[in-house]
């Protein structure tokens, strides 16, 4: 069966789940009864931009790991089941999205994932963040939705897709002075090039897109121009699986306000550009951006009018709306010390942030921490060392996809430098 899914226009889907729960007797014989009419489910849009030819598409709920799955009814534009007499209670949902051809008539997985969500009696929305797993089969670095779209052999190691060509992607203005370039790839192998071209007095931003499926890299275009400025715009980007963002730092061009600006690829086509923060006279120091699978968080430093520098967060949740959230101070804000510059560093667990950084006064130095969770950052500053007054510095942060871990370097005042590590739940 030939069936092909494509989807230009559309962001998400949303996967209804209409749920009944069971009415109940409490001691007084007073009988509640209650409903929990939808349960949303963002299909990986990995899977709803996917091309893949003889491939009949299923997805399949399982509650509770009762082994027993029950099969959604999946078109182009939902997926949808009824499951009837269920308890307002914690519940989990495991879902699956599989293919059926002639080489796996019994399915083989494109994508998965599994949640906790506490039912209760009357309305209730729960929606799944974008932290699918795209299993591959043959353990050869290409997942099966990947090699599946690409008409290749997801069993077999050795049947593998092309891994790009030698496609040329910079500036044709020769005279032009080009950054090094990032290169970022989604979760269904489509990339994107970024890099900066500084000429004359002006600065300006390039990208070219890369098809998994084609093998081929687009033409260069221009995503932003600084046209009266010389002053780097030193962008970052990140993906979501799915899409793309790119964060830069512009000045107008009468040089008096600086911004921060980010901007989304999506579906094929480029959102408008959203400012992160606007200041006239104010310096900022290049962004960091990264993305917890659904939605994004961007870090940057900035000079108030103290002309200390401080560190500043943003958070991006698609689940609240298409646009950024209002800025958090992580650095002491009744500190004159400054944010130690490049020292900031972000990452994500999957599902929330954390962010490391230096602060500087005089000779002194000290590393902090803080993460977001839950929708809000820790409320004040957190330092890496609480146990001592050492000076410390030079702190990184990684995830292991549930938790964080931390390390720095220490002074502990007798000559000696050692690596610390610290650990956040």
């Amino acid at each position: 069966m030939l069936k092909s899914i494509y989807i230009a226009s559309i962001a998400i889907i949303l996967a209804t789940l209409l749920i009944s729960c069971t009415s109940t007797t409490d001691s007084s014989g007073t009988t509640n009864t209650g409903r929990a009419p939808q349960i949303g489910i963002a299909i990986p849009e990995a899977i709803t931009a996917a091309a893949i030819e003889d491939c009949t598409q299923k997805a399949f709920l399982t509650l509770d790991d009762t082994g027993s799955a029950t099969e959604m009814n999946l078109t182009t534009e939902e997926a949808t089941v009824t499951i009837a007499g269920l308890s307002p209670e914690v519940h989990k949902f495991s879902i699956e999205f599989i293919c059926i051809n002639q080489q796996f008539p019994q399915g083989i997985v494109l994508a998965n994932q599994s949640i906790s969500a506490t039912i209760a009696v009357g309305e209730n929305k729960v929606t799944f963040p974008y932290n699918y797993s795209f299993p591959d089969m043959d353990a050869d670095g290409f997942s099966n939705l990947i090699e599946l779209k690409a008409n290749k052999d997801p069993n077999n190691s050795n049947n593998r897709p092309l891994q790009g060509n030698s496609a040329k992607i910079n500036d044709i203005v020769t005279s032009s002075t080009h950054s090094t370039p990032l290169l970022v790839f989604n979760d269904v192998g489509d990339g994107i090039a970024i890099w900066e071209v500084y000429s004359g007095t002006g600065r300006k931003l390039l990208y070219s897109l890369y098809s998994f499926v084609n093998n081929q890299w687009s033409a260069e275009a221009l995503l932003s121009a600084q046209p009266s400025s010389s002053s780097a715009m030193t962008p970052r980007v990140a993906t979501n699986g799915n899409q793309f963002v790119v964060v830069w730092k512009q000045i107008n061009n009468d040089n008096t306000l600086l911004t921060i600006n980010t901007r989304i690829y999506n579906a094929g086509s480029w959102q408008a550009v959203q400012q992160i923060v606007s200041y006239e006279g104010s310096s900022f120091e290049a962004a960091k951006i990264t993305s917890n699978g659904s939605g994004y968080a961007v870090v940057w430093r900035q000079a108030d009018n103290q002309n200390v520098f401080r560190l500043h967060a943003k958070i991006y949740d698609p689940s609240v709306g298409p646009s950024w959230g209002g800025a958090f101070t992580l650095s002491d804000p009744a500190a004159l010390d400054n944010v130690d510059f490049d020292s900031y560093h972000i990452v994500s667990n999957g599902s929330g942030y954390g962010v490391v950084w230096e602060q500087r006064s005089g000779a002194d130095s000290e590393a902090y921490a803080n993460i977001f969770s839950a929708g809000s950052w820790l409320p004040g500053v957190q330092p890496l060392n609480e146990l001592s007054d050492d000076s410390t510095s030079s702190p990184v942060m990684a995830s292991n996809g549930s938790g964080y871990q931390a390390a720095w370097f220490q002074y502990d005042g007798s000559s000696a430098t050692k690596v610390h590590s610290r650990g956040f739940d």
